[in-house]
């Protein structure tokens, strides 16, 4: 197990120093409540990753920080910008005519292999297969042929295609399927594989009618097969309390979520607006508040919060599979060693009959003796791993000990019902 130095229960004493002030105490949970109930609210739409919901969400926390005289430590003030890859899309260059009518991407046809542009313009018929002409295969011949082979596979049948095409210079291979058995061909934006010998399109029922009803006319192919890579920008929110301690804590909630469930993170798709009141406007309003009283307490030189720096950051995209996390990981914003990391997400559904979790208990060995002498009125369970799907992992494989709070799943989980009214604000204070 881990040996690590000058250990601090963050979370724990945070709920300790607030039970000392009374007045304070109450004005922290009127603030949390104000974080949670702007974040969560309607006007962010979702605060999915690199929206301008997420925006908003990002200047709230830097007003917060600002109004203390908080240190910016991202790369730009506060922030930390990096790009979160969508895929591959149709380019705005990109053309595919059939007899000077346009088709349109989607509708009427798509791209199978998404590393492949092509620019080409031919005259090419249905049945004749002649070099320098798109070749037409029709897939409904090739799933019957191959129905009962349970080793059929059509991606494999689609390479030695092209390979044997592109030998006989064909231009390039359109597929149809005309009848009932299913293909599963789809545009799959994400594609990675190697791109087939020539390009591949793949026209669908209402293109194939649309655009190539003659079984015998020859049709003008004007081609450009250009597809873009499209990104969007994902937002860390950085802040650093020195006090030119040895060692240096960092203290991490994501801010993102759902926005209207564009990502498909939610099984259930209705397109309404996912507010993550719980998930993670809860673990966001207690770092921003947590922060304040770290800040204060720097300021006035209390010992007991003064034994280690505090790196705070809000991690964009963990909705995504924790990029934010991982980004900030791979182009850190301080150069300085780590104690370890303390991870809020979804805090605000405290219950003493559920209990709050604490994960990441396994990845030190400090950490028993240092829960067990924290007095707390806080009933807790332990989870020793220090993996899971939130950003303390992403720390975790990089040889750091954690701690994860999570006051745990409910029936809201990823729905347009995790709502501001559900959230428990003074047990997550």
């Amino acid at each position: 197990m881990r040996q690590i130095s000058t250990l601090l229960f963050v979370f724990v004493s945070f709920i300790g120093f607030a039970q000392k002030q009374t007045k304070s105490d109450r004005q922290m949970i009127k603030n949390l409540k104000l974080h949670v109930q702007y974040l969560a609210s309607d006007v962010l739409e979702g605060r999915r990753a690199g929206s301008l919901g997420e925006q908003k969400a990002v200047d709230y926390i830097i007003a917060q920080y600002e109004s203390v005289g908080m240190q910016p430590m991202g790369e730009l003030g506060f922030v930390q910008a990096f790009p979160i890859n969508e895929g591959k899309k149709w380019g705005s260059d990109a053309v595919l005519s059939i007899n000077q009518q346009a088709m349109q991407f989607g509708a009427d046809f798509f791209t199978v292999s998404t590393g492949f542009n092509g620019r080409f313009t031919t005259k090419s018929t249905l049945a004749l297969e002649e070099a320098g002409q798109v070749w037409f295969k029709d897939l409904q011949e090739v799933l019957e042929e191959q129905q009962s082979n349970p080793h059929f596979d059509l991606q494999d049948w689609m390479k030695t295609t092209t390979n044997n095409m592109k030998e006989k210079n064909a231009k390039a291979l359109f597929l149809y399927n005309s009848g009932s058995l299913v293909d599963n061909i789809q545009f799959n934006k994400f594609d990675t594989a190697a791109p087939l010998a020539i390009p591949v399109v793949y026209i669908t029922k209402e293109g194939f009618k649309k655009y190539f009803n003659d079984a015998l006319g020859t049709f003008d192919i004007d081609a450009n097969l250009v597809l873009e890579t499209q990104n969007r920008i994902g937002k860390n929110v950085v802040a650093y309390i020195n006090n030119n301690a040895a060692h240096t804590v960092v203290l991490g909630a994501h801010l993102d979520h759902l926005g209207y469930n564009q990502d498909k993170n939610a099984l259930d798709i209705n397109g309404e607006i996912r507010n993550g009141a719980d998930d993670n406007a809860s673990g966001t309003a207690a770092l921003i508040e947590l922060a304040k009283l770290l800040k204060k307490a720097s300021r006035q030189g209390a010992d007991e919060y003064s034994k280690n720096n505090y790196l705070i950051i809000h991690f964009s995209a963990e909705e995504l599979g924790l990029i934010g996390s991982k980004y900030w990981l791979e182009n850190p914003t301080i150069k300085t060693s780590f104690n370890y990391m303390v991870n809020m997400d979804m805090v605000g559904r405290y219950d003493a009959a559920k209990k709050m979790s604490l994960g990441g208990y396994g990845t030190s060995s400090k950490w028993s003796e240092i829960i067990q002498k924290t007095p707390t009125n806080l009933l807790y369970t332990i989870d020793s791993a220090g993996t899971g799907p939130s950003d303390h992992a992403s720390f975790y494989r990089k040889d750091m000990p954690v701690l994860f709070m999570f006051t745990g799943s409910h029936a809201d989980y990823h729905k347009a019902t995790d709502d501001w009214d559900k959230i428990n604000y003074v047990g997550q204070k």
